[in-house]
């Protein structure tokens, strides 16, 4: 079975929020925890919804910007992070991103 503890995402969260190299690898981290559904409501509930909309509304750096619409979309598969989701506001970004 898979073995995912609770706190793992939490430093990886704290790292991205600091931005830079480091910062964008934990932005790569965390949006790889979004491909386990099964992993969605701990994720959101830790902060990475605000994350992702943060590193998206900073804009400067490109890739953690790709990382970070990767998170938001496989999280958009749930319902309960689809509500986060509008509630942060990331929609509109990632609107903006689609034009």
């Amino acid at each position: 079975p898979f073995f995912y503890p609770c706190s793992t995402t939490v430093p990886l969260l704290k790292c991205a929020k600091e931005g830079g190299e480091l910062g964008c690898r934990a932005v790569l981290c965390v949006s790889e925890f979004t491909n386990l559904p099964e992993l969605h409501q701990e994720i959101v509930r830790q902060g990475a919804v605000e994350l992702f909309a943060d590193v998206i509304k900073r804009g400067n750096n490109s890739e953690a910007m790709g990382y970070a619409v990767l998170g938001l979309c496989n999280l958009a598969a749930t319902e309960e992070a689809r509500e986060r989701i509008r509630e942060s506001g990331a929609v509109g970004f990632l609107s903006s991103l689609a034009r």
